[in-house]
């Protein structure tokens, strides 16, 4: 435990200065950096998927075109369609998650693999860069969003280690239990009632409300990426990030919550 904290440690202190300055300064920097999360998450899912058959130029192409595709539509269609797509892919990736879960991955491959992507990294990236671009104060509900989410993984980590029993689906990640979970939530709603107290975009409730809705799904999209990940038999999306694996690795929690944010942050501000 002690030489993989001394991996973690520093590599999270590094992402955490990163997101925190960017997020802080400017909607520009928080819209680069996610673009670049965006581009790094979906060149390693290419890398998966298609192995040693991915091209640089392929990869390139594909992360261009599904940007400005996307971002180009999100800029030109109602907002409440962007709601409306937002509520969709949050119901596809749920159930992309059961079926992975559940061993029928042939459920997913199903869908051609531009479309995977798209669902999975391209649209919940494109609709929060979207929503940043138009509301300021949605790039400090995101940056928020990544503390809590930091805090609930450090707590369900220690809490995991000292005290985790019950094992929450051990054929998909071995070490994800019940008493990290919780303790995880916990250290989630600890944050939020901090985040509150810095931050009044949210009320404390509603900083409340959102770290119980990122420690639920962001367990969600944790035990989907693993289960993703044991359907290509990997254990890390990259080795990139010493300690911690990959960006899909780091971010998997962060990209599954992106539509449920999306969505708590418009019902929230009734922007509808």
């Amino acid at each position: 435990m002690q030489s993989d904290l001394k991996q973690r440690i520093p590599t999270a202190l590094a992402y955490v200065v990163i997101i925190a300055g960017a997020f802080l300064f400017d909607d520009i920097p928080a819209i680069v950096l996610l673009w670049i999360f965006y581009a790094l998450c979906l060149y390693e899912f290419l890398t998966i998927e298609f192995g040693s058959r991915s091209s640089w130029r392929y990869i390139i192409y594909t992360i261009l075109g599904h940007s400005i595709i996307v971002l180009g539509l999100v800029l030109i269609i109602p907002f409440i369609a962007i709601c409306s797509i937002a509520g969709i892919v949050a119901v596809l990736m749920f159930l992309t998650g059961i079926a992975l879960w559940t061993h029928h991955r042939s459920l997913v491959t199903i869908l051609p693999q531009p479309l995977r992507s798209t669902m999975y990294l391209t649209l919940p990236f494109m609709l929060v860069i979207y929503l940043v671009l138009h509301y300021d104060q949605f790039r400090i509900v995101v940056l928020g969003s990544f503390i809590i989410i930091w805090l609930n993984d450090a707590g369900a980590y220690f809490i995991g280690r000292a005290f985790g029993k019950t094992k929450i689906l051990p054929e998909v990640s071995p070490g994800k239990s019940w008493e990290g979970w919780f303790g995880g939530i916990l250290s989630g709603i600890i944050s939020a009632l901090i985040i509150a107290q810095y931050f009044s975009v949210l009320g404390i409730l509603q900083w409340i409300q959102l770290a119980i809705l990122l420690g639920v799904f962001g367990l969600v999209g944790d035990l989907t990426e693993s289960a993703w990940k044991r359907s290509y038999a990997i254990k890390d999306s990259s080795t990139i990030l010493p300690g911690h694996g990959g960006f899909l690795d780091r971010l998997d929690s962060f990209i599954y919550s992106l539509p449920f944010i999306i969505l708590f942050y418009v019902a929230t501000n009734q922007l509808l």
